[in-house]
């Protein structure tokens, strides 16, 4: 196994920092460390933004923008433009992860979805109007460039992309806001906030 090997080779390498060898006498002394990193993770989840920003690890915030409330719409209508973060999967060094495939699953509660029927849904403010937040909802899109579909949002695991893909495809995560009533309203003002755990599975 590739960690069982990088390890041994660390423990090497400080034992040899540790315990120098040696030979005969010397007339000057010094000394040499090795530093080294151990990570339990066998892969390491990179998020990229649509905006051009460098992939963080694990994180990231996607801004969906500003926008004016001032005029009715149907529930449900998209308010603004959308956005969407690209992710990939590399090993602790960067390199490709040594995978057959895999995906990205998120991990709603009930409480996060707000349904326009039984086929639409969106993911809700966490911030509840009467804290300054705005009553439209985030629809989510998933799966890759060249299949990207809107999903109807489930609780517990959800797979972004409809089936796993090889290591070296990304995996998007597109939204827009949406309008988050049943009716033709004028949506409230205020700020939007919503968390969405991700977890990643690959074989």
């Amino acid at each position: 196994m590739p960690f069982q090997l990088n390890k041994s080779v660390l423990l090497a390498l400080l034992l040899c920092a540790l315990f120098p060898v040696v030979y005969g006498q010397t007339k000057d002394s010094g000394s040499l460390g090795f530093t080294g990193n151990l990570s339990t993770t066998t892969c390491v989840l990179n998020i990229a933004d649509s905006t051009g920003n460098a992939p963080v690890s694990s994180t990231r915030a996607l801004v969906l923008g500003s926008y004016v409330s001032k005029s009715a719409i149907v529930g449900g209508s998209a308010i603004g433009l959308g956005k969407y973060v690209v992710m990939t999967l590399t090993s602790p060094d960067s390199t490709p992860c040594p995978v057959t495939s895999w995906n990205i699953s998120m991990n709603l509660t009930q409480d996060q979805i707000f349904a326009f029927n039984v086929t639409s849904n969106a993911i809700k403010n966490s911030t509840a109007i009467a804290d300054g937040g705005t009553d439209a909802a985030v629809a989510v899109w998933g799966g890759t460039f060249s299949s990207l579909n809107r999903l109807l949002l489930q609780t517990g695991g959800q797979a972004l992309s409809s089936q796993s893909v090889s290591p070296s495809t990304s995996i998007l995560f597109w939204a827009i806001m949406v309008a988050g009533t049943t009716s033709v309203n004028i949506p409230t003002p205020g700020k939007y906030y919503a968390t969405v755990p991700l977890s990643v599975t690959y074989n």
